[in-house]
């Protein structure tokens, strides 16, 4: 027994790390989310299905043709792959459809199956279904999801016992092999996991300002010039808050943060209601850039009154009970048929925005539009 379930071990660990390994390839090809805005990321996560599924088949079909330790190793194989899977997964109507695929492709080409299996499976995705509502991630919740991987591995077993007659040294060897697979993968993919969200993170952090999240000025930039040469009615505001270092200076830096956040959790949150598809990036200090694609003139200067009315009704609590009002100045442009680069474009709404700071605070600046 012990040469069996060493060689169990040994190649269901291996084969099930080189699989997970697969998985992160695809995953790091795919899953480019980084707004985590994706509507169906179950989309996504059946293309990781179907990889699953085909390795299933081809350990299952092997399986067909086999005998013996070797066949029910390769089943024993198939087994730690959903389940490894099932933990990778997110969403239910990914993980359903790759559960069912999987039994009914072991009750068609293994055919050791009836209605205790059946039960099981609908008993198994229930289990699922409870997990994914309340532990998930399943690197936050690891000894509820290892226990119930082990339990469910060894139910399966317990229930081929009446139609899969082995020897119990053997059946002792597939559960030792399984339970080393399985707390083995599960190690393995929490230490993907997490390198898979630092690379998510420091990805982010190249487009994205780390204070505001709003685009930095590199992604406006690689931003602005696409759209230049995609959209013949594209305009771009040029936003600032007014009398920002005077409210550092008097109330300090933190409460300047605190500025900057509210400010666009306050312009994003209009312009989801107002222009969906607009970018807004911090390219300054208090400066900050709004690409509104597919956007005239008149409809620019429609969004930036929107944003500036908006803008006015935010306050930000003091520490004494009293609050700062935040105001905008905005200058407004649109591309023109002699703009010759985005740069025209920019340059031109940097003008209007430092016209109407001339003229007061608080406005809207629209000369050279």
């Amino acid at each position: 027994m012990a040469y069996q379930a060493l060689v169990a071990s040994l190649v269901m660990t291996f084969f099930n790390l080189g699989v997970i390994g697969g998985l992160q390839r695809l995953m790091h090809g795919l899953d480019m989310d980084l707004e985590n805005r994706h509507l169906y990321p179950w989309r996504t996560e059946l293309i990781y299905g179907a990889y699953e599924v085909v390795i299933a088949a081809l350990l299952l079909v092997l399986a067909r043709f086999s005998s013996g330790f070797t066949q029910a190793l390769l089943v024993d194989l198939q087994l730690v792959v959903v389940i490894n899977f099932t933990n990778a997964f997110k969403t239910l109507p990914a993980i359903i459809p790759t559960v069912l695929l999987n039994f009914g492709l072991f009750a068609a080409l293994i055919g050791h199956a009836d209605w205790q299996l059946a039960l099981a499976v609908i008993a198994y995705l229930g289990w699922l279904t409870v997990e994914e509502m309340y532990f998930a991630p399943f690197d936050e919740h690891m000894m509820i999801r290892v226990l119930a991987d082990l339990v469910a591995g060894g139910g399966f077993w317990v229930l081929m016992q009446a139609s899969w007659v082995m020897s119990a040294t053997m059946r002792a060897a597939l559960l030792i092999g399984f339970v080393v697979a399985t707390l083995g993968s599960f190690t393995y993919m929490i230490l993907l996991r997490r390198e898979h969200l630092i690379d998510r993170a420091n990805a982010r952090d190249v487009r994205y300002d780390a204070l505001t999240d709003a685009y930095n000025w590199l992604s406006f930039r690689k931003a602005i010039n696409q759209r230049f040469d995609q959209n013949a009615d594209l305009s771009l505001l040029a936003l600032d808050i007014d009398q920002f270092k005077q409210v550092n200076h008097q109330y300090g830096h933190p409460t300047g943060n605190q500025v900057l956040i509210t400010f666009v959790d306050t312009l994003q949150a209009t312009l989801e209601m107002i222009a969906p598809h607009a970018m807004l990036a911090r390219t300054g200090g208090e400066e900050f850039m709004l690409i509104l694609p597919d956007t005239n003139a008149s409809q620019a200067l429609a969004i930036a009154r929107a944003c500036q009315a908006r803008i006015r009704e935010v306050l930000v609590p003091l520490e004494d009970s009293d609050a700062i009002r935040v105001t905008a100045t905005i200058g407004v442009a649109t591309r023109q048929i002699e703009d010759e680069s985005a740069r025209d474009l920019y340059r031109r709404a940097d003008a209007n925005l430092i016209a109407a700071q001339e003229a007061g605070r608080d406005r809207i600046g629209v000369g050279q539009r």
